[in-house]
């Protein structure tokens, strides 16, 4: 299996991004090989002191990579990929096909049935009012007893730019000041904390910039529009106040 990985890491096969869906056994059987393997990966990557700043998550990196080594063995397979970007997975690459959510989705239908399925709205989640229905939703499809001691406070990947780029650079590449930060402070916990409010004072917020339409190619504009008619037929879901 050893030689296998190997030849497999040196091709341009790839099943990214860690995700799946597949039979139970094969679940099983997957989790029954890739653990123990993690465990050595890990013993070894920490004996070789290995397990440094970013290097810190090597060991998921390689369990990524044994996620695409596994399943390239099984040829009775689909690819629903999260976006269609030609030929080979990694060309082309497109914004607007990553954002073709309902070729995505007629994809899923094609492959599993309409009842496995259950479309919901973010913003509804963000609307206290209706939060609580939104989660006995997901209970009721998932045939679960919902439970009323939920936290239900989240957490929202706000895109920021940079005010100075020096900062994200001594904060994001091995260099001298950061090497010398170590050293003054070993706790790797204080010393993330500490760079996190660096790089959030050094962040421009999004929401300040507000993007301005008037800027957008009108094709854009257009697709943008089609593409929120198409997914609100295809899902049930009131989303007009997607379009522009």
């Amino acid at each position: 299996i050893k030689e296998n990985f190997i030849n497999h890491c040196n091709s341009n096969t790839l099943y990214p991004l860690n995700m799946f869906i597949t039979k139970k056994k094969f679940f099983i059987e997957y989790c029954k090989k890739v653990f123990p393997w993690m465990e050595k990966c890990f013993e070894y990557c920490k004996n070789e002191n290995l397990l440094n700043d970013y290097n810190i998550r090597l060991p998921s990196f390689l369990s990524e990579r044994f996620v695409s080594f596994w399943f390239s063995k099984f040829k009775n397979k689909k690819c629903l990929s999260y976006a269609r970007l030609g030929s080979f997975f990694l060309s082309n690459y497109s914004y607007l096909k990553r954002g073709n959510y309902y070729q995505q989705i007629i994809d899923f239908k094609n492959i599993f049935p309409k009842s496995k399925f259950l479309f919901l709205k973010y913003e509804d989640f963000k609307n206290i009012k209706k939060q609580k229905k939104f989660i006995n939703m997901i209970y009721d499809f998932l045939n679960l007893k919902t439970k009323n001691n939920l936290n239900l406070s989240f957490h929202e990947n706000k895109y920021g730019a940079m005010r100075f780029d020096f900062i994200r650079d001594l904060t994001h590449t091995n260099n001298k000041t950061r090497r010398f930060f170590k050293k003054l402070i070993p706790s790797e916990y204080l010393r993330f904390k500490i760079i996190t409010l660096i790089n959030n004072l050094n962040k421009i917020d999004s929401d300040k910039e507000k993007l301005d339409y008037k800027l957008l190619k009108n094709k854009y504009i257009k697709w943008n529009n089609e593409q929120t008619d198409l997914i609100s037929k295809i899902c049930d879901l009131d989303i007009n106040d997607w379009k522009i």
